[in-house]
């Protein structure tokens, strides 16, 4: 009978008990040549081996094995391009900010590229997209006559509208093009950040024809500060990072997150930042409320959804994406790319069902 309780308390013991990687234990960013020395600001990561990078001098790249291989494209000398969005290995968008601004689309992985847009105005500045889907997508720019530029398509970019209902500039506010991450979408919402002298949160609910302006809790009052990147887990749970990028180390006010779909924003608290200016944000699939934010000063992770942050790296990048299944990339100057690797299956802990760590049987 002794011998069978025995057994009966093991397995009990063992079912109450899953094993679950540590949250961010051995994680850590593998460089990865590309073969470029171009400043690379995007990155759109589609799965766990195709990756699009775009930057300086109409520079394009990608990878189709995992970053084992690069392919090189240019669409433009002189050309400078801060977003990539792509949907497979053959079809990708780019933005470019030189002027004159333009979207650019390739159907066959990157060997011929059509213009699907020309900005008319000029001095225009592009500084982000997002895709609602394969038709439906959203350009920001910065302000012209007082305006936000906002456009949307709704046949895969072959015809631009400007938005409905968008809320004035303040004066000496704009947007930062520094990791094409200034706006983002999920369903029907969109959301931008903008900075400068204000640093608002601009948020649609109708696939971006109309916006509303909320304050963001994040730094302003200079050409340099404000939000550099935005991101959501979901409808109501939000994040935003910046800083300013004249002063890279300075935290102050750099991080807000939001439980309402920025409705209201909530700062970081002092001591609990990111540790300097921070260019993208993204959640990481698979990970619950884990996030991880690069900038030219290193790289930082949040566990509680961005109520805290600590850091992970020194090792600095402009830009950041995730994979839907989880594969991480961060890319930055001369031509730099990482992939962001996390421990061994083997490192783990073991937790119970009710979320406390448990010991194994002896």
């Amino acid at each position: 009978m002794r011998t069978a309780m025995a057994i009966l308390t093991l397995l009990a013991a063992a079912s109450s008990c899953t094993l679950s990687p540590a949250p961010m234990s051995g994680a850590h960013w593998q460089p990865v040549p590309t073969g470029s020395s171009a400043t690379l600001r995007g990155v759109h990561a589609v799965d766990g081996e195709t990756v699009w990078a775009t930057g300086s001098d109409g520079t394009v790249l990608r990878t189709t094995d995992g970053g084992i291989s690069w392919t090189h494209f240019s669409v433009g000398d002189g050309l400078d391009i801060r977003d990539v969005h792509a949907f497979d290995a053959q079809t990708a968008y780019v933005l470019v900010v030189t002027e004159p601004a333009s979207i650019l689309r390739t159907t066959d992985g990157g060997k011929t590229w059509e213009e699907l847009y020309r900005s008319p105005h000029q001095g225009a500045f592009l500084d982000s997209f997002t895709f609602l889907d394969r038709r439906r997508a959203i350009v920001f720019g910065d302000p012209i006559d007082g305006t936000f530029l906002v456009l949307t398509t709704e046949d895969g970019g072959t015809t631009w509208t400007q938005a409905d209902s968008i809320p004035a500039a303040h004066p000496g506010e704009g947007a930062f093009a520094a990791s094409g991450t200034c706006i983002v979408s999920i369903g029907e919402h969109a959301w931008i950040g903008t900075g400068g002298m204000a640093a608002r949160v601009l948020h649609s609910t109708d696939g971006g024809r109309s916006w509303e302006a909320q304050s963001s809790a994040m730094t302003s009052g200079e050409d340099t500060t404000g939000i550099y990147s935005v991101a959501f887990r979901d409808l109501n749970r939000g994040v935003l990072v910046g800083g300013d990028y004249k002063n890279l180390d300075e935290s102050d006010l750099n991080a807000a997150y939001t439980s309402d779909g920025g409705d209201t924003w909530t700062s970081v608290d002092d001591g609990s930042r990111p540790r300097g200016q921070r260019a993208a944000v993204a959640w990481i699939p698979g990970r619950g409320e884990t996030l991880i934010t690069v900038g030219r000063s290193g790289t930082d992770y949040s566990l509680d959804g961005g109520r805290t942050w600590a850091p992970l790296s020194e090792e600095g990048y402009y830009a950041l994406s995730f994979a839907p299944t989880g594969e991480g990339w961060a890319v930055g100057a001369d031509g730099r790319a990482a992939r962001l690797r996390f421990a061994e299956p083997a490192d783990t802990l073991r937790v119970r069902s009710a979320g406390r760590p448990c010991s194994a049987p002896e």
